[in-house]
């Protein structure tokens, strides 16, 4: 019973960061779209980058990340990098 119990409290304690991260990562997307389309390309970018670095594979942030740079182009706002 009590090694039951201790597994429970051990999965628990290691999943809890992962909602954490489901939560930052929803974050994350959702202020790189709103970025975009208020036409802040540096924001979004760095938006859609934080989630490449931590992982993230996703095609739709890949192709949003890539349309920021392309208005960060277009906009004559570009930076290194």
């Amino acid at each position: 019973m009590r090694r039951t119990a201790l597994f429970a409290l051990a999965a628990f304690v290691v999943a809890l960061p992962a909602f954490a991260d489901e939560a930052e990562t929803k974050t994350l997307f959702d202020d790189g779209v709103h970025a975009l389309q208020q036409e802040r390309p540096n924001e979004a970018i760095a938006s859609f980058e934080a989630l490449a670095d931590r992982g993230v594979v996703d095609a739709t942030a890949s192709y949003d990340r890539g349309l920021a740079y392309a208005l960060r182009v277009h906009m004559s706002a570009e930076q290194p990098g």
